[in-house]
């Protein structure tokens, strides 16, 4: 009988022929979608991309974290690019432009962030990339203000959202 090196448990013999449940194949769907990754910051420190990565599934931006060294270096895809990097900015993870985003393309209408698509004034998703512009009036827990997707605080009362 073969057991366990770690922890004594009889391990079950197998024939030749026989095949274990875990090897058999079954099609597992991929952890992000296919596309072009281009990196959008480094030096990341493993807490503030785990924080990046719940405003970007919010956000419905895939994004792809990888270690390097002891930080970490983002991703996102060629198509997702602007958006991305209007998220990065706003919560201070790379410095604003010079000239800055437009913040209210939701409210008052304008280009797309990731794909210069006009959008209409009211709309919560870009008709073309599907880039989210609006929270589904997600309110603070604390004052009630309407929180955007990629707010990390309250802008009103300054209350961290998780």
């Amino acid at each position: 009988m073969t057991v366990c090196i770690e922890c004594g448990t009889a391990l079950k013999d197998m024939l030749e022929d026989e095949k274990p449940e875990y090897d058999e194949e079954k099609p597992q769907e991929p952890l992000l979608p296919e596309g072009d990754y281009r990196p959008v910051a480094s030096g990341v420190e493993a807490g503030t991309a785990a924080r990046l990565m719940k405003l970007f599934r919010r956000s419905g931006i895939p994004l792809k974290v990888e270690p390097h060294g002891y930080t970490m270096v983002l991703s996102a895809r060629q198509e997702d690019l602007a958006g991305a990097l209007g998220i990065l900015q706003r919560v201070g993870v790379l410095p604003e432009p010079a000239e800055g985003l437009d913040k209210a393309v939701a409210a008052e209408g304008g280009p797309c962030p990731a794909c210069g698509t006009e959008v209409r004034a009211g709309t919560a998703q870009c008709p073309e990339c599907g880039l989210q512009l609006s929270a589904s009036d997600e309110p603070c827990e604390k004052c009630g203000a309407v929180l955007a997707a990629t707010d990390e605080d309250c802008p009103a009362c300054g209350q961290r959202r998780y």
